[in-house]
C-alpha cells in the first residue's frame, strides 16, 4: 500500500465507520469519514430486471482536504471498494471523474479531488433477478484522506432499492448529480489527434 510520501505527510489514525442503511423514502445522509462524510446513492428509483443501472460513491470533504485519483502520482492511495451484492447483480468498473493536480509538495505530483466528487459505478441486473422484492447493495469503502496528514478510514455502507419488472426511473434527487458527474469523466483522444500535429 502506497502512502502519502512527503516529509510533512504521515499515516495518522485508522477510523472504522458504522453501518448506515438507507432506503429512498427518507433523506440520506452521509456516513462520517475523516474530515468529510461519504453516502452510497442511486440513480434510479428502482432496480429493473434486465437492465443497467448506477450507483455513486458520493465524497463531501472539509476545505483544503483531498483524496486520491485512481492513478494517483507519486504518493496516496485511491479509494477501494468491495461490493456486497445479490448474486444476480453484478458490477462494472468504476467510472472516476477527470482529477486535479494537488499541490502537496514542489517534488510530489499527486492527483486527487477537493471539495466534493462522486465516483460512478455501473451495474448490472441479470433477468433472473426477482420482482416484487427488494435488494440490498452494500459497499465496504477503504479510503484515504489527506492535508498535511493522511487518515486512513474504513466506512461499511448500504441501501435498500426495490426491484421492479420494468424501466427504471430517475432519482428526482440524484440524477442531476449524476449527470453532472458524468459531464466530468474524462473524454476518449480523439483518432486523428496525429493530424493535428503532422
Amino acid at each position: 500500500m502506497r502512502v502519502c510520501s512527503s516529509p510533512d505527510f504521515s499515516l495518522a489514525l485508522v477510523f472504522l465507520v458504522g453501518v448506515r442503511s438507507s432506503a429512498w423514502g427518507a433523506q440520506a445522509a452521509g456516513t462520517p469519514i475523516p474530515h468529510g462524510t461519504l453516502e452510497l446513492i442511486a440513480e434510479n428509483e428502482w432496480i429493473g430486471a434486465g437492465h443497467e443501472f448506477h450507483l455513486g460513491l458520493h465524497f463531501q470533504l472539509e476545505k483544503g482536504w483531498h483524496i486520491y485519483w485512481v492513478n494517483p502520482g507519486d504518493s496516496g492511495e485511491p479509494p477501494r471498494v468491495t461490493w456486497q451484492l445479490p448474486a444476480d447483480l453484478s458490477a462494472g468498473p468504476m467510472e472516476w471523474p477527470a482529477p486535479r493536480r494537488l499541490e502537496t509538495s514542489p517534488n510530489i505530483v499527486d492527483f486527487g479531488y477537493e471539495d466534493a466528487v462522486m465516483l460512478i459505478a455501473p451495474m448490472h441486473a441479470d433477468t433472473s433477478v426477482i420482482a416484487e422484492r427488494s435488494a440490498r447493495l452494500g459497499a465496504e469503502v477503504t479510503v484515504l484522506v489527506c492535508r498535511e496528514i493522511c487518515l486512513s478510514s474504513k466506512a461499511q455502507l448500504s441501501l435498500i432499492l426495490p426491484i421492479k419488472l420494468r424501466q427504471p426511473e430517475p432519482h428526482a434527487r440524484t440524477s442531476a448529480l449524476f449527470d453532472a458527474t458524468r459531464k466530468s469523466l474524462p473524454r476518449p483522444a480523439r483518432r486523428d489527434w496525429r493530424r493535428m500535429f503532422s
